[in-house]
């Protein structure tokens, strides 16, 4: 099942693209040709459809996994996330404008603008025209003006164009599933509205703006909602009975070279992005992974394979996530409203990050991915979801198509370095294992979005407890060397330099190290009987702040001459950069 598991107004828009530099050549940074043909793909062929997530041929193949213990219970979930998934729902969001709702969120099951796609899978994976008609009578809501269960969301007038790309995305998906049980009028008007949508008279919420100028910058959260919500409309009409080949061929261009400015500029090669983790989740899990998925599957182009930044979208919740408490959580820089440390999935914001992104994974990551969210996300067998806790019934859809169902979870540390680089927005990170809320996890920042309290603190997780040890000025690093045990030496301008020890030499389960910078107290948070110890000394004529983590009593900082003797470890200077011994 090859795309299940790899898976007047056109001349002005001609000037758009020539003046923004756009064109399909090849990006030119190295690591070779971005994006990449897929294998065995087989073009789309007009009024084909389903095309977005899966193909005909891949039918047979998904109806084998809907009968699966995990398809059965996704299966039983998208039918609860419709309201029942026989009728149309009960319950509507009553508002007519965006953010005017002020009461609790609607009941699990309410009218999203997302149930024309989960009544469409419904209808592939039996033939029964009942869930077309459904996903039709879902569709024609939407665009007659009915909100979605967060009324920021519709397709008539949503809340801005970070609102408008995803909705506009959801009824793509409704259509690419529904199609074939739709009868050609409607399947035309569905095409038109989504190729002719304008909610402002020309300004950003329009297909065109979306996908040729969005608003924002890659940079700004909403820059993905927009790029990937209109990406989602344009590949499932281009090429249908009645809609602009030419006008959908350039909108489809410019908006693939947006893709890679928000893989590049918006979020670097280790998945961090500029505005910070929370905000990141918006940006990415509204349309833009999904995005990615229908590149491959729908257009053969494959942006996820030969470079590590769309990969990373999805790994780095792998890489840096510790479960406490029986809950998952992740070092989430700058928390607030738009997320906490708590690994958070609800809504449509922040969520579907396994379902989707088993999508936009590689075959080799998968395993991995996997392990992280059977351990630390869903540990209890009897009670997964797989992914579909938000309430909107995509999740679901995309659980089933995407799910790794029948490979065997793998350890990261069998598939993924215990480091890793965003060397765009200068993030890293040192991992000593994966195992439990023991493991140790430390995090710098050198770059991203500067921010009003100034450098950015190295966070240090670990045994159970939380606290910081020194910062970073926004810079670009100058040195970066791990060891295969997660252990390494990051360096900045200026002689500042942090090692990360986690050999156990020193004789403590993790020795940082820190030169050039002064450390402050910290707020240590976590167990009782474990603590770190934070030492200053000289050696060399340089200051070296220690800290060891541990349980019980912390190793002796000793000097010895124009060296830092930690237990067995040992630390010198070289003018630029710690150097470890061990």
């Amino acid at each position: 099942m090859a795309s299940l598991s790899t898976l007047g107004r056109a001349a002005s828009l001609s000037l758009v693209l020539l003046c923004l530099g756009i064109s399909d050549a090849a990006d030119p940074k190295p690591g070779g040709s971005w994006p990449a043909p897929v294998k065995d793909w087989v073009p789309v062929q007009p009024g084909e459809h389903p095309r977005l997530f899966f193909r005909k041929a891949d039918l047979p193949e998904l109806k084998k996994r809907a009968e699966t213990p995990e398809g059965k219970a996704i299966l039983a979930r998208l039918k609860m996330l419709l309201g029942g998934g026989e009728a149309m729902p009960a319950v509507y969001m009553q508002t007519k404008k965006a953010y005017e709702y002020k009461g609790e969120p609607l009941p699990v099951g309410a009218y999203s603008l997302w149930h024309g796609s989960g009544f469409g899978l419904l209808y592939q994976l039996t033939g029964e025209k009942k869930y077309a008609e459904l996903g039709k009578e879902s569709v024609e809501k939407a665009l007659s003006g009915q909100r979605d269960r967060d009324d920021r969301y519709s397709f008539v007038v949503p809340g801005g164009a970070l609102r408008a790309g995803p909705s506009i995305g959801a009824i793509a998906m409704a259509y690419d599933l529904c199609y074939d049980g739709w009868d050609e009028e409607f399947r035309k008007k569905v095409a038109l509205a989504l190729q002719n949508y304008d909610q402002d008279k020309g300004g950003p919420m329009t297909l065109r703006a979306m996908a040729v100028t969005p608003k924002h910058a890659p940079g700004s959260n909403h820059y993905g909602c927009q790029v990937g919500g209109a990406g989602l409309a344009i590949l499932a009409i281009k090429g249908d009975p009645g809609t602009d080949e030419k006008l959908l061929a350039q909108y489809d261009q410019a908006c693939q070279q947006n893709v890679l400015k928000a893989l590049t500029q918006g979020f670097g090669d280790g998945g961090y992005f500029w505005e910070h983790a929370g905000p990141s989740q918006i940006g990415s899990d509204t349309a833009l992974v999904p995005y990615l998925q229908a590149l491959k599957v729908a257009a053969g182009k494959d942006y996820i394979s030969p470079r590590p930044n769309g990969q990373w979208l999805s790994m780095r919740w792998a890489m840096d996530m510790i479960p406490k408490d029986g809950k998952p959580y992740y070092p989430c820089r700058h928390p607030g409203a738009y997320g906490t440390e708590l690994f958070s999935r609800e809504g449509l914001s922040r969520g579907g990050q396994f379902a989707q992104g088993f999508g936009a994974v590689s075959n080799e990551q998968k395993p991995a991915l996997l392990w992280a969210y059977n351990q630390f996300v869903e540990p209890d067998e009897k009670a997964r979801t797989y992914d579909t806790v938000s309430p909107y019934p995509h999740r679901a859809v995309l659980a089933l198509v995407n799910w790794p169902i029948g490979i065997q979870p793998k350890n990261p540390a069998e598939v993924l370095a215990r480091t890793r680089q965003d060397s765009v927005h200068g993030y890293y990170v040192f991992r000593n294992q994966w195992k439990d809320e023991n493991d140790i996890l430390v995090t710098a920042l050198l770059g991203a979005r500067p921010e009003p309290g100034g450098p950015e603190p190295v966070m240090v997780w670990g045994l159970g407890l939380r606290t910081t040890f020194g910062s970073f000025k926004k810079a670009k690093a100058t040195h970066f060397q791990t060891k295969p045990d997660g252990s390494g030496v990051l360096a900045a301008p200026g002689g500042v330099s942090l090692a990360v020890d986690f050999s156990g030499a020193s004789g403590a389960p993790a020795l940082l190290a820190l030169v050039g910078e002064a450390v402050k107290p910290n707020d240590q948070q976590g167990k009782v009987g474990v603590g770190t110890k934070t030492t200053t000394v000289t050696a060399g004529g340089k200051a070296f702040t220690v800290m060891t983590l541990q349980k019980g009593p912390a190793p002796e900082v000793k000097v010895d001459g124009d060296k830092v003797v930690v237990g067995g470890q040992t630390l010198t200077f070289d003018g630029a950069k710690i150097i470890l011994a061990k």
